[in-house]
């Protein structure tokens, strides 16, 4: 046993109980803010799983879904269903390129909503073994976020002998970013603009520069020309880092209290 500064007796149930709590808070925090796919069934021995190329888009892209059901029993039937559902569970309509199959294994794409925040690629899975049926249910979480919008103005001088026509490609920091690929022709003493909209999720906040880069070396005002943007970590992205940080400070201390040396005072003294 152990005495408080007011002289209370602390007893080693009270360590435990720290403990639990601290626990049950740090799941909580992970909990909220992180989800991972998920496969569920009512009975049966199959399982459904489904993964994404990318989990991590921006909005109005793409990205593959695939969806995958296995069981080590001999089934007779298997068909699915799928939805995308936001936060707040609306199912997002036109958001999948199919919604429904009879495959054990399928492919199907996935258009990111307009609105960014995490959505929940849900499949359904039932079975038929034998006289039985059974369902199962697999989960995978997309994370949509903001795109930043990247510009540069070209421009083919009048003295120029020829215009320019090729693919340019937008660099940032220096690495090239292969989708951003697009047809540009410019005539002499034209200017046109040329727009990409980038996403990184890890991108780190602060300072970055950017450019735009043709195949071949040409006299076009804006080419290879550096240019800056700055850009924030969103809400979302700070209160993943102060989780984390939450989660170390609580377990720390749950290992602190639980390992405290318990001191023995011993039996207060009987009244004279």
């Amino acid at each position: 046993m152990g005495r408080n500064e007011e002289g209370g007796v602390l007893t080693q149930k009270l360590n435990v109980s720290i403990l639990a709590v601290a626990i049950m808070l740090t799941a909580g925090i992970a909990g909220a803010l992180v989800m991972s796919d998920d496969s569920s069934a009512a009975s049966g021995t199959g399982s459904g799983v489904v993964t994404f190329d990318s989990y991590y888009i921006a909005t109005e892209k793409t990205t593959d879904a695939h969806i995958v059901f296995t069981d080590s029993a001999a089934y007779s039937e298997i068909t699915w269903s799928a939805k995308l559902t936001n936060s707040s569970g609306s199912t997002q309509s036109g958001a999948l390129s199919k919604t429904s199959g009879s495959a054990a294994e399928e492919t199907i794409t996935v258009t990111a909503p307009k609105v960014a925040g995490n959505y929940t690629l849900t499949v359904t899975f039932k079975e038929k073994v034998d006289s039985d049926s059974y369902e199962y249910t697999a989960k995978a979480v997309l994370h949509v976020g903001n795109p930043i919008t990247l510009s540069v103005t070209l421009k083919v001088p009048s003295s120029a002998g020829v215009g320019f026509s090729n693919n340019v490609y937008f660099y940032v920091d220096g690495v090239k970013c292969d989708d951003s690929e697009q047809m540009l022709t410019i005539n002499p003493g034209e200017t046109k603009t040329v727009q990409y909209k980038y996403y990184n999720h890890n991108l780190s906040s602060g300072k970055h520069t950017y450019y735009v880069a043709a195949g071949e070396n040409v006299d076009v005002t804006g080419l290879d020309a550096k240019q800056t943007f700055y850009y924030e970590q969103s809400t979302q992205d700070y209160l993943l880092w102060i989780a984390g940080i939450i989660v170390v400070l609580m377990i720390l201390f749950a290992v602190w209290v639980f390992r405290k040396p318990v001191k023995n005072y011993g039996k207060p003294k009987a009244r004279r």
